[in-house]
Order: C-alpha cells, then structure tokens, then sequence
C-alpha cells in the first residue's frame, strides 16, 4: 500500500518523552528515493526553528494515528544539526548563483534563476549532489524524450517504509488528469530547467512491473 507523502506534512514527531514537534518537509537521495531526513520545527510559536532528523531517529509512520515516533527526547530533537548542514541541491545551486553574481550568501529561497533558464552552476564544497527536498521538486515538468507528460503534484511513499515509490503526474488545463509514474523510470533531475526527465525504457519496464503484479500497487489519498 501506497501513501501521499503530503499528508504527513503539519503531522507530529512524538519525542520518546511525550513532546510533539510538526514535520515540515523530507530530504531524499534522487538515485535510491530513499527518505533520509525529516525537518522539524523543533522551536515553539514564538520562535520557531528548524532542525535535520535522520530517518534512523524515527519510526515508519503510523498512518492511522498520523503521528511519527522518535528515538531521542524533546532536548535531543532541538539539538538535532540545522538544515544548513546538509543543503539540497535546490539550497546548493542558489548559493552558487549567489557566488557567481557576487551576491551575498544570506539571500533568501527562491525558485529558480529566472534571466538565465535551464543554467546550472558548478558546486563546491563537500554537499551531496543527489539530496533533494521534496517540495522544492513539486510543480517541476515531467518530460519524456521530448514530450511534457505534465507536472509533479506529489509522490507516494510505501507503506513501512521511507521509500517513494510513484510520483503524482497532473496534466490538463481546465479538466485535470492525474497518473501515477514509478520512480524507477527517473532518468535525471534538472534544477534548471525545473524539470523530470524520465527514460522511455525505464517507464515501459515500471509499466510492465506493475501489470506483472496484477491490479498494482494501492494508493491511500491524503483525503483517507
């Protein structure tokens, strides 16, 4: 069984000594679709912060209590590393662009370059390449050789498991059309071009995969 990672977005960590702190978004490794951490708001409302949690430090979902259980306590969890100390590659390449223009470091988020499009920077530093947060990816075109399928709405992820396994494909205008895509067609992801690019091959085997198993995989909304 399949579930729509969004709908863990705002859902607690449950601290080992009883204390709540919301999940805000996930860092996975676009090669393997492996979760590997969770941000945090690690903070109160006055003064929120948020912090890196390993996915080793936490249970599998409990989708029915919509709560996360951690392995560290409400003191553990807000020394947890800052987010800054693994940038996704979205957090990477603005940093780049910042140093090729001789822009400061400190500017904020932003989505894109938009007076050079589909230009990607060279990296420095130790930061992985492959780390990416999954909301910066959504809205992202879905690209076939060279056809658009649509864009990304969202993934789902495997029941007892940090793995995505499909990703929600929306296309249309005014009459919307949503399909299911298996993260083992992803061929590569382009921070510049905002896009998916997925391999005819691999999209055909994952289609075959999937009919071989029957009616395929089942998939919980976040509506459930």
């Amino acid at each position: 069984m399949f579930h729509d990672l969004a709908s863990l977005i705002g859902i607690p960590v449950l601290t080992s000594d009883g204390e709540k702190r919301p999940v805000r978004n996930f860092l996975f490794d676009d090669r393997t679709w492996f979760i590997r951490y969770l941000l945090v708001d690690a903070g109160t409302w006055l003064a929120p912060r948020q912090v890196l949690i390993p996915v080793a430090a936490v249970e599998a979902p409990d989708w029915g209590r919509q709560v996360i259980a951690a392995h560290m306590t409400l003191a553990e969890l807000a020394n947890s590393p800052d987010p800054e100390t693994m940038r996704p590659v979205s957090r990477q390449q603005q940093l780049a662009w910042n140093s090729h223009f001789g822009w400061p470091e400190g500017e904020p988020y932003w989505g894109g370059p938009p007076s050079a499009p589909g230009k990607e920077f060279a990296l420095q530093g130790q930061d992985d390449p492959h780390l990416r947060r999954a909301l910066d990816l959504v809205s992202y075109q879905i690209w076939e050789e060279d056809r658009s399928l649509g864009w990304l709405e969202g993934y789902f992820v495997e029941e007892g498991s940090w793995h995505v396994g499909y990703l929600l494909v929306r296309s249309g205008e005014w009459v919307y059309r949503d399909r299911m895509i298996s993260t083992d067609a992803v061929a590569s992801i382009s921070w510049g071009q905002h896009r998916i690019l997925l391999d005819s091959t691999r999209s055909e085997a994952a289609r075959s995969s999937q009919a071989e198993r029957g009616n395929g995989p089942l998939f919980v909304s976040s509506e459930t």
